[in-house]
């Protein structure tokens, strides 16, 4: 007995080098993938840390990006997420606290360091400021060193995920700044599926008047995501698809188990290389 299985087929749109990080993810749990990000992130010159009590990573790639200090090794260091969190410890910073949200964020740093204490925060140059504004208003003095920004994504950079759109289910989003570049691809396009927000800040940026579904995570995090994305398409039944992408599976093997497709477009990305805005 065989029976039919077609895995849904996914965008993940993060910015490298977490976007082939999370599309494997994503296939371990028996999804069809595409990591093409819609955004990139470059370096930029920052200026001189100045003396602190304690240090602020607003995203992964802020902690890449910063210019190490061993001064700053033995302070107190605050993160946004779990990849910021684990870029930290690999960067030899140990004295860490992760919060999961801005908020958290905000709470944890009140409930462990004095008010009047100077602050350090690294970020991008499109955030950070209104987190600025917030601890200078809880009395701290917080100083912002931007050390990265970030661009959106040509469509050249984005032709093998153009290409196949139609054939697209879901896109996920990880940051403000990738909302607006889907935007702008669907306002362009016309494509029929459900977009994946890993925060309310991301979908605000997106454009209601398309009128696409749009889901945002419990909790600002990859897990939350992941987790948003198996419960929804494991509650709605699968559209039939064409024969070409189905994939017939033994009967010893339930849907539950990674399937093994034809070769699809995820296969065919394989070999490329693989924040407050993205964290």
């Amino acid at each position: 007995m065989t029976v039919l299985f077609s895995p849904r087929l996914i965008w993940i749109t993060r910015s490298e080098p977490y976007c082939h990080r999370d599309s494997r993810a994503f296939r371990n749990h028996g999804l069809r993938t595409l990591a093409f990000p819609v955004s990139h992130v470059w370096p930029i010159r920052a200026l001189p840390a100045p003396p602190t009590d304690a240090v602020i990573f607003a995203s992964a790639h802020a902690v890449h990006h910063h210019s190490r200090e061993r001064r700053l090794q033995c302070l107190p260091v605050f993160t946004l997420g779990d990849y910021t969190e684990e870029a930290a410890l690999a960067a030899g910073y140990e004295h860490l606290r992760t919060a999961r949200d801005l908020d958290g964020l905000k709470a944890l740093i009140r409930s462990t360091i004095p008010t009047g204490a100077r602050l350090l925060l690294f970020s991008s140059t499109d955030d950070g400021s209104s987190f600025q504004d917030a601890m200078l208003g809880h009395g701290y003095a917080i100083a912002r060193r931007p050390v990265y920004a970030t661009s959106g994504s040509t469509d050249s950079e984005l032709r093998g995920a153009l290409d196949v759109l139609d054939e697209v289910d879901g896109i996920c989003l990880h940051s403000a700044k990738g909302a607006e570049r889907v935007s702008e691809i669907q306002r362009e396009r016309a494509w029929s599926g459900t977009i994946f927000c890993i925060s309310q800040a991301c979908a605000d940026r997106l454009d209601a008047r398309d009128g696409r579904e749009v889901r945002i995570a419990d909790e600002p995090n990859e897990r939350a995501l992941l987790d948003l994305v198996r419960r929804t398409w494991r509650s709605s039944p699968q559209a039939a698809l064409p024969a070409r992408h189905a994939v017939r599976l033994p009967a010893a093997q339930s849907p539950g188990l990674e399937p093994r497709p034809r070769p699809a477009p995820e296969d065919l990305l394989h070999e490329q290389s693989a924040s407050l805005e993205d964290a």
